[in-house]
């Protein structure tokens, strides 16, 4: 009976602490449900864990078929509904916008440099809209285009120039980053995100991400900012290292409804990442660059339309030269890790899209210049 009653408690710790490991934690903050992640992920059996990405093409600009197209550069991209990509140059000899095939075949080039209807000056945007209509925002033009994804012009919506950044999202609203304020004699300048309606007019802050003022402390920061911006479904991520490795979730109405929080060991600047960093300067310029002590949580995000997340990191992937990327179910549970050697650059918002089941994102080859990449999610 002994052994019977000892056996049963032994069951009973077992599975008590299987439940713990497959049961999500969290807690609830001022009335905000907030999402407790260790550094492993959780293992839910209900969930189907990615475990790995597996390469499915490439759009080379080094290959023969993409020079020929007239494609030099890659600077950002979207994906539509269909899986067909395009992909925007900031600075072309005639078209900035370059439209390939699912499979990655180049398909047309349209969106001629300029200043008329449906002409661009410098864009740094492509987005699709809920209506799969493309939005390529043109700070220097002061205007929103929007085009079919043949490339035709639907209309124009005249833009804020201090405008850098606009997402579509359902119900005629948008998420809107960098309106600049008026506080330019203050040691900080602020970069708000804010939500707007359909005239690009405020609705609520969001969020703010604050950065030296120059003109004022006469240095600035060399390595990149920590704020990172998602929109998956009907809900927008956003990631501020101010409040370190903890991504806020709103709704379509602006409200904030989870914080997804994880733990971490900060990764700190090394001297070998200030050289580099230093590299891009004259000696004129040096003295004014100065180093935060570590890196921030993430490099950037995308979600997917059901709301699952990934989050670009600074922690060494598989192999040398990749990030870990770390993925959170639409719950905010912490499910899995990815490697991808993901390019961010730091003039335009979207370095990785993540839809279809696969993981797009631009890389950098030896020779420097740039790919893009489509991944296929493996998952267990």
């Amino acid at each position: 009976m002994k052994k019977i009653a000892w056996l049963a408690i032994l069951l009973l710790v077992i599975g008590g602490c299987s439940m713990r490991e497959n049961r999500v934690e969290k807690v609830m903050e001022d009335g905000i449900e907030v999402v407790l992640n260790g550094t492993e992920p959780y293992n839910l059996p209900d969930v189907q864990s990615p475990v790995g990405l597996e390469e499915e093409w490439i759009i080379d600009l080094e290959a023969e078929d993409v020079s020929n197209a007239g494609l030099y550069q890659i600077d950002t991209f979207a994906v539509d509904v269909g899986g067909s990509v395009y992909i925007l140059n900031l600075r072309p000899e005639k078209d900035h916008i370059f439209k390939f095939t699912q499979d990655g075949k180049f398909d047309k080039s349209f969106g001629m440099h300029g200043q008329g209807p449906g002409e661009f000056g410098r864009p740094n945007a492509v987005t699709l809209t809920p209506d799969q209509e493309l939005m390529i925002v043109d700070p220097d033009n002061a205007k929103l285009v929007y085009l079919t994804r043949e490339g035709e012009l639907i209309r124009e919506v005249t833009l804020n120039r201090n405008i850098p950044f606009v997402q579509p999202l359902s119900d005629s609203r948008f998420v809107v980053f960098g309106r600049m304020r008026p506080d330019i004699e203050k040691r900080f300048v602020k970069y708000p995100l804010e939500l707007c309606d359909e005239n690009i007019e405020p609705i609520r802050m969001l969020d703010e991400y604050r950065m030296e003022n120059f003109r004022v402390t006469r240095r600035f920061r060399g390595t990149q900012p920590g704020f990172a911006l998602a929109v998956g479904g009907s809900r927008v991520f956003i990631g501020n290292e101010a409040r370190d490795y903890e991504i806020w979730v709103y709704d379509g109405e602006g409200t904030l409804i989870k914080k997804i929080r994880k733990e971490h060991h900060p990764l700190p600047v090394t001297e070998a990442i200030k050289e580099k960093a230093l590299a891009r300067y004259d000696d004129n310029v040096k003295p004014m660059v100065f180093f935060p002590e570590n890196l921030p949580p993430f490099r950037t995000m995308a979600a997917d339309g059901e709301g699952t997340l990934y989050v670009v990191t600074f922690e060494e992937g598989n192999q040398p030269g990749e990030n870990r990327i770390d993925v959170f179910s639409p719950e905010g549970a912490f499910v899995g890790r990815l490697s991808a050697a993901v390019f961010v650059s730091p003039s335009t918002p979207i370095d990785a899209v993540a839809c279809h089941g696969r993981f797009y994102y631009i890389r950098e080859t030896e020779s420097g210049f740039k790919q893009l990449v489509a991944e296929r999610i493996i998952t267990q």
